[in-house]
């Protein structure tokens, strides 16, 4: 049997809006069979070869509608790649042979548009089916006829799902290898069509399925692998003799498979459960297959295990991989340098698949051989059996070995039995009685097609919308005279119209129609949102008003009367897509979005964007929330922006990130707060669903789950608490810079400060505190022999201290941070406090300066992250989960300290120390200025008389002038230093007059010292106010240290309050009596 090579093609497509809105660039070019990516960041080049390149870009003609090639451009339409691919999947299966096509890519690549098409561009799929029924058409006669047979499933979440049925098993259809037919879907339906059309009116039931089955389950279109097998048998009538007839049977596998950037590497690599998740092992599962299988093909003796059984979709389209097939596969290309990683990793994986062999054969006469076979192989099966002892071959196995193989061939013989008799009942059926049954059905539901296509002339109804616009408007309610109750399918209510979800009400609204007029009353606790706005009372629905049920059902009502009147007025309907509905929620919340990019500045083109990807990721957020409280978690999630110190280097659909869109997470018990990507979120989104189905649907008992199990926890790991940026621009010239830095956080806000030096030095680690290593011109532009461009420089980097941190941060502190050149390092950690002393110091040597190296000095920035590690903890599970309330920490008013309000404090008297000392440096220099211009004026008073008596020429005229204008530059520089102290010293009073207030403020923040009053839980509360009063003590010394009165008097006011929180705790230990403002005068003054 000879081996062939799977065909593989990859194909561009043209920029999508999207792209165009983010003036992305094109980054892919072919030519010929190869195809060339360009690394946007670098312009480095990767060329790869494949059997075909079709170039799909750009270089056509639109001719209404149908994109045809322009004169003498190179662009692929649909029909010169079904010529060139398609075609020759049919011809394998006219000629008797298995064939399977693949569409390979991310999701928006253009699978969909080359399997499917769009429009009048139709892709492989229907052109192959039309042209299979013309083959028919002409070689069809008395002697030869044909038999074509079409399935369609879908893959979503590792279950398999019928398409052409409305209800599949919970859990899916089963998958089986059976080792005389191959794998077997158990319970898929084969539909006979006996031409093209039926097979359109088959896919759009399909697609109506499809829909809704997405729909109930939150599924993501780009997340499911859709597979129609076509089947096609030739019968050769009496060519075997009379009665018997030769059968070439051929299936066509038609793969559209899942978004390929779901097996990518993403921001969600290190989370704990991305492998586990069932949402993403088919694609990972072929993956692992197709490179197992490459190697096979190149080391022919090399023992290689493919993983086929590992996952549903690998197991079904063994054959095609790697078997009795012959393959093509299609690879969906995206040419903009914003997709950069996901099209690059397209390409590699199509280079591994085009390396695979195959061993395709004709299928002939497989039922008759299949029949022969499983009667040889019951045969066998009964000699086995029929002595009642011990099987042939097996002597002295136990009693219980012996029982044990009798049920194992029992049941063997029985599994032969039932598919003999299924195979002999098929054979028996002719095709044509099979096909008047089918027929029969598509005539019932043609009625009732046609029935509700003359309906929605005349009554109100809502149409469904999908962020897949191909299942968009598949699904259709009515809104009939009287009242229409939607709800919960699940509550037993008697409804009109069911749907199922979470959020889902067991009576959700009613809607009412009298006359034409339709009217929508919200259930009890029901969120139905109208155009936007979430609606508490009856509200009158109109044509093209936006429908909102809970967290994924989303419709457009369409009211046919109304439609008519506006089309009579010749009014303009817009048409509303998932989007629009979208982006409507999002404004109603404050996000203003626009479309036309190109008129805006840079600032709000960058705004747009954001807001752009936290409309797409809103709804998500929303509906994990709703998972969170129907599972009875106490974790809520937010969309947060990341600020740009918090985004190094990434790249936002086009603009170079200065945000990045996350999810912060909230666990409501202990008020940790953590921060994921949007990639790990979307991914735990699958998670949530996977267990709140198997809540809803199977009753599971969530107390069973362990901490790794629960997607909605997280163990307790470091976390970025926020960042600072040092510009290294002194050691350009070789000289030191030392100073305290704000550390701003992912929110933009200020969450302490950090103390950083950075120092040249010597080769022996020694400080250069005369700074001799000073240069003047060190890239020698002016003067080469000041270049440092080649010799060795030695720096050390300090980070001295962290103080006024988040308190819930204070387990465990320390700092990263990367400079050019260098290996990311680490400071020691610090724990058990807020205000770390790292006293860290390190020596980085560059051996020979670069001018890369001087220029990121000149212009870059060192951030220093700083991270901290939070309390332990885990969210709780409120009323639901375990039957019991969320355990509660014990609360004390002793533990109300305002660790902000001191920061401020501190930051405040900081600035006014930071304000003084430039208004010291100013003084001294207005002084040096003031002598400056004395000597000046001298110097110009006695060239002044020199003139007048007569003695001077010109050469003293000419240095009277400039004399003159030296006192005037002097005098303006004075004037200027002047009027920076002025300010300084202006913004210096505003400091403390702020210092003051919030001093003042503080003073009257008094809470009595009562804490739990007795037990540990008071006990430890008030030792956590013991260590919090010691950090807070020693930022109040950091600010004394400068000689500040107010931060004096602060830590002898602090020393009354540590004294009495350790009376507290001694009086905690021996549990007396609560203390209450109201009955103790001596309770504490706590900040």
């Amino acid at each position: 049997m000879s081996e062939e090579s799977v065909k593989v093609a990859v194909r561009c497509r043209p920029f999508n809006q999207r792209e165009k809105d983010r003036s992305a660039d094109l980054i892919i070019s072919m030519a010929d069979a190869s195809t060339t990516i360009r690394n946007p960041e670098n312009d480095e080049k990767k060329t790869f070869t494949f059997d075909y390149s079709f170039w799909s870009h750009d270089g056509f003609d639109d001719q209404d509608g149908l994109l045809v090639p322009a004169s003498g451009s190179n662009y692929a339409d649909q029909q010169s790649v079904f010529d060139q691919m398609g075609k020759g999947v049919m011809d394998n299966a006219l000629s008797g042979y298995n064939s399977c096509l693949f569409a390979y890519g991310q999701t928006g690549s253009g699978k969909s548009y080359s399997m499917v098409g769009y429009g009048r561009n139709v892709g492989i799929v229907p052109i192959t089916c039309d042209a299979i029924f013309k083959y028919i058409t002409e070689q069809q006669n008395e002697k030869k006829r044909f038999e074509v047979t079409i399935q369609m499933l879908e893959i979503y979440n590792e279950q398999v799902r019928d398409l052409f049925k409305k209800d599949n098993p919970s859990g899916g259809l089963k998958v089986r290898m059976n080792p005389k037919i191959g794998v077997e879907v158990v319970g898929l339906t084969e539909w006979p069509v006996g031409s093209y059309q039926e097979i359109e009116e088959r896919i759009d039931t399909a697609t109506k399925n499809r829909t809704v089955a997405s729909t109930n389950m939150n599924a993501t279109s780009s997340r499911a692998h859709t597979v129609v097998t076509i089947s096609f048998a030739q019968i050769e009538i009496d060519a075997k003799g009379p009665g018997k007839h030769r059968q070439k049977k051929a299936k066509m596998n038609l793969v559209d498979l899942a978004g390929s950037e779901r097996a990518a590497s993403t921001g969600a690599q290190g989370d704990r459960l991305k492998e586990g998740a069932a949402i993403n092992l088919s694609l990972t599962m072929l993956g692992n297959c197709i490179t197992a299988l490459a190697e096979k093909s190149m080391h022919p003796n090399k023992k290689v295990l493919v993983p086929y059984r590992e996952s549903k979709l690998t197991m079904i389209l063994q054959d095609a991989l790697g078997g009795n097939s012959k393959t093509v596969m299609i690879c969906a290309l995206s040419p903009a340098d914003i997709n950069y990683e996901e099209t690059l990793s397209t390409l590699r994986y199509a280079d591994r698949a085009k390396k695979i062999k195959n061993k395709p054969k004709v299928n002939i006469d497989p039922q008759e051989l299949l029949i022969q076979k499983l009667k040889e192989e019951n045969e066998k099966l009964r000699a086995s059996l029929g002595g009642g002892g011990a099987p042939a071959g097996a002597p002295g196995m136990s009693d219980e070995e012996v029982s044990a193989m009798r049920e194992k061939l029992e049941a063997e013989m029985k599994e032969n039995q039932e598919m003999l008799e299924r195979q002999k009942a098929e054979m028996e059926q002719s095709f044509e009685e099979r096909m008047a049954q089918a027929r029969a059905q598509i005539e019932s539901e043609t009625g009732s097609r046609q029935k509700e296509q003359d309906e929605k002339q005349t009554i109100p109804h809502i149409l469904n919308l999908h962020e897949d616009d191909m299942l968009s408007r598949a699904v259709i309610h009515f809104f009939r005279d009287g009242e229409t109750k939607l709800g919960n399918k699940n509550s037993g209510a008697d409804l009109d119209i069911s749907l199922n979800g979470v959020s889902i009400k067991p009576l959700h609204a009613t809607i009412t129609n009298a006359d034409g007029t339709v009217k929508l009353s919200p259930g009890v606790e029901a969120e139905v949102i109208v155009n936007g706005e979430e609606v508490s009372g009856e509200v009158e629905l109109h044509h093209n008003d936006r429908l909102s049920f809970g967290t994924n059902y989303i419709f457009v009502v369409v009211h046919p009367e109304e439609q008519k009147k506006l089309e009579e007025n010749g009014e303009k309907v817009e048409y509303i897509d998932y989007m629009y509905v979208q982006r409507e929620i999002a404004k109603a919340k404050g996000i203003e979005l626009s479309t036309d990019l190109s008129k805006m500045s840079p600032e709000e083109r960058r705004q747009a964007l954001i807001n752009d990807e936290i409309v797409q990721l809103l709804p998500l957020v929303k509906e994990a929330n709703a998972m969170s409280a129907a599972l009875g978690r106490d974790v809520k999630f937010e969309t947060e922006v990341v600020a740009s110190n918090l985004a190094r280097g990434m790249r936002t659909h086009g603009i170079r990130a200065d945000a990045a869109i996350c999810v912060k997470v909230l666990w409501g018990n202990d008020g940790n707060e953590f921060v994921w990507s949007r990639e790990k979120f979307m991914d735990r989104v699958f998670l949530f669903r996977e267990l709140w189905q198997k809540f809803a649907d199977e009753g599971f008992d969530l107390s069973t789950l362990s901490d790794e199990e629960d997607p909605f926890w997280d163990p307790v790991e470091a976390s970025q608490i926020g960042t600072c940026l040092v510009h290294p621009k002194e050691l350009f010239f070789r000289m030191r810079k030392e100073s305290t830095y704000p550390i701003i956080g992912s929110n933009s806000e200020q969450k302490g400060q950090l103390s950083v030096k950075l120092a040249p030095c010597f080769e022996d680690g020694k400080e250069d505190d005369e700074e001799d290593l000073f240069v003047d011109d060190p890239l020698g532009q002016n003067d080469p022999e000041e270049s440092i461009v080649g010799t060795r420089m030695d720096v050390k980097i300090a980070v001295d201290n962290a103080r006024g941190l988040p308190g819930k941060f204070s387990k465990e502190t320390f700092v990263k941070f990367r400079i050019f050149g260098q290996d990311e390092t680490k400071t020691n950690v610090v724990a058990g406090t807020m205000n770390p002393n790292f006293g860290f110091e390190k020596i980085f040597t560059w051996n020979s300066v670069t001018k890369e190296l001087l220029q990121f000095f000149e212009s870059e920035s060192i951030e220093f992250e700083v991270w901290g590690l939070q309390d332990d903890g885990q969210p709780s599970t409120a009323q639901g989960a375990d039957g019991k309330p969320p355990i509660k920490r014990a609360s004390s008013s002793i533990s109300r300290i305002s660790p902000k309000a001191v920061e401020q404090m501190v930051l405040l008297e900081s600035e006014k120390e930071e304000l003084s000392k430039e208004v010291q440096a100013l003084n001294t220099r207005i002084k040096e200025v003031e002598e400056k211009l004395s000597q000046s004026q001298k110097q110009c008073s006695d060239l002044q008389a020199a003139a007048a008596s007569g003695q001077g020429d010109e050469a003293i005229k000419a240095l009277l002038d400039t004399k003159e204008a030296e006192i005037a530059q002097i005098k303006g520089e004075k004037e200027s230093l002047e009027s920076k102290v002025s300010e300084a010293e202006s913004k210096a009073s505003a400091a403390e007059r702020k210092a003051a207030d919030l001093s003042s403020r503080l003073e009257e923040m008094k809470t009595a010292g009562s804490g739990s009053g007795s037990g540990d839980a008071g006990k430890e509360e008030i030792e956590k106010l013991t260590q919090d009063l010691k950090d807070i003590r020693v930022i109040l010394e950091d600010a004394a240290r400068g000689g500040d009165l107010r931060g004096n008097t602060l830590i002898a006011m602090l020393e009354r309050k540590l004294n009495c929180g350790q009376s507290l705790t001694q009086a905690a230990a021996s549990a007396p009596p609560p203390v209450t403002p109201g009955n103790n005068s001596s309770a504490c003054t706590i900040l």
